[in-house]
């Protein structure tokens, strides 16, 4: 693991030559996944009857925990839920106590905060305990997840469309590094469907509108940062998209312009709207790959995050989508909220920037 990308280029070569029968790494966290992997699959041994790695670690924030805990495989830049038939043994520092002086344990208690405890000393290795700046910490334990009902054209359905309105959030991407995501959700609070993928332009509008015209054509709030969300637009800009009031001080008027634009100011409203209706138990997420995103939806100070964004190594797509789609829905205004949303459409032009 030494040395630069080159070097740890050549060594994965080197591996590639062995045959193992076992292999034994301790401190598995400063190992990258590649190397992890190159050792597998040199388990090919046939003298032994059984072969197998060994590993050590501590519960940090890395791949590991995709491959031990949630029991995860790696499939191209994603994990997906698949048995890697690995087993995990967590202890915690209260089982060796014995090997411990009493003072040392009483320092790691009283000397640090509650998510270090539970992580070094209880060896919690969960969402919650990997991230010290977790923006919706202490309300994704409210979420219990499920299987969607159905899956159509890779599209999750958790619930059918009924009589009643319906919120669409869009997360789009030109389906290159970060995948898209469109996250529909109802007047009960329900994340009802779901659709994330690397797809182009294209083909990620055309889930929109499957999803659009299934679920009783709902407001469309599209984020609109970037290439992409430019681009989604002009696929489907006769569909009902979120308006947001744009001022002009030059002009000394406001005008609308077409989807939701990220800032810092406009994503801490996001968060803030949704932390309010978790307060009042409204939003219910069924998605795991959602609640997991939102445990790992961090405070940040990268500028490219503007404030909050996914904690590395990890994607944040599901959770803006979905926070987009929750956006201006208050629990006590269900009623007005769907009154103003089965209003006529009234046909304007609009400005995509």
């Amino acid at each position: 693991q030494a040395g630069d990308m080159g070097d740890i280029k050549k060594a994965q070569q080197k591996i590639k030559s062995l045959n193992l029968g076992a292999f034994f790494i301790d401190q598995l966290e400063e190992i990258e996944y590649d190397v992890f992997d190159a050792l597998k699959s040199r388990l090919r041994l046939a003298s032994v009857p059984v072969r197998q790695s060994n590993s050590t670690c501590n519960p940090a924030n890395f791949w590991a925990y995709h491959w031990f805990v949630r029991k995860c495989v790696k499939m191209g830049d994603s994990w997906t839920e698949k048995d890697n038939h690995s087993a995990l043994y967590m202890s915690s520092m209260l089982d060796n106590a014995v090997n411990l002086p009493e003072d040392y344990i009483r320092r790691q208690m009283e000397g640090h905060d509650q998510k270090w405890i539970d992580r070094y000393v209880y060896g919690k290795w969960t969402p919650d305990s990997l991230t010290e700046r977790s923006v919706f910490a202490g309300y994704t334990h409210i979420w219990h997840s499920k299987p969607p009902l159905c899956v159509e054209e890779g599209i999750s359905i958790w619930e059918q469309p009924k009589g009643q309105i319906y919120k669409m959030g869009v997360d789009p991407s030109e389906g290159v590094i970060d995948p898209a995501c469109v996250a529909v959700v109802s007047g009960e609070g329900k994340l009802v469907a779901m659709f994330s993928g690397k797809v182009p332009i294209v083909a990620l509008a055309e889930k929109i509108k499957t999803l659009y015209y299934k679920y009783h054509k709902p407001q469309v709030v599209v984020e609109v940062n970037d290439k992409a969300g430019g681009a989604l637009l002009e696929n489907i800009k006769d569909l009902n998209i979120y308006r947001r009031q744009v001022f002009d001080f030059k002009d000394k008027r406001t005008s609308e312009k077409l989807g939701f634009k990220t800032n810092h100011s406009t994503k801490r409203m996001l968060i803030s709207n949704f932390q309010d209706l978790l307060k009042k138990g409204f939003p219910k997420i069924y998605d795991q790959k959602t609640i997991d995103e939102f445990g790992t939806f961090v405070w940040a100070e990268e500028a490219r995050l503007q404030g909050a964004g996914a904690q590395r190594g990890f994607h944040d797509d599901r959770v803006m989508s979905t926070l987009l789609a929750f956006w201006e829905m208050s629990v006590k205004r269900t009623e007005q909220f769907i009154v103003k949303e089965t209003k006529p459409i009234i046909k304007k032009k609009f400005q995509y920037n």
